[in-house]
């Protein structure tokens, strides 16, 4: 499975590998879905971050008794109201997070440059410096 920083930081060596594969026009779609899940998955924790801290900007502080009493049931019911939308965002991230790690494990691994394009008989890696080739599965 990918990190979720290639998708976002090295889309084009994502996208390079996996022409070398042979396998981009097949992929390309997954890896659009992943990019604007990721995207996606990015907005959603900045508004939950950001109804987190208003709510906790909107707590009362302190104040003569009755002043209190009324701050503290107006934050309240917004509390409860940015509570909500906190849950429900909360939610969403689940189900996008979800998505994207589908998404992650349906491409497979970035080939190294010195393979050649659609070669499938040995995969190079590197262990310790030294370049060995294998047969591929």
């Amino acid at each position: 499975m990918h990190d979720l920083r290639v998708l976002r930081e090295h889309l084009e060596q994502l996208r390079d590998g996996m022409r070398r594969r042979g396998m981009f026009e097949v992929l390309e779609p997954a890896i659009d879905r992943g990019h604007a899940l990721d995207g996606e998955r990015r907005n959603l924790i900045a508004a939950a971050d950001e109804r987190k801290a208003r709510r906790k900007r909107e707590r009362p502080g302190s104040s003569e008794a009755e002043a209190r009493r009324r701050k503290r049931r107006r934050a309240d019911r917004a509390g409860r109201g940015l509570g909500d939308e906190i849950t429900q965002l909360e939610h969403e991230l689940a189900r996008v997070e979800e998505s994207l790690r589908g998404v992650l494990l349906e491409i497979p691994n970035i080939t190294l440059a010195q393979v050649r394009r659609g070669a499938r008989r040995t995969t190079s890696s590197f262990a310790s410096g030294a370049r060995r080739e294998r047969p591929t599965v």
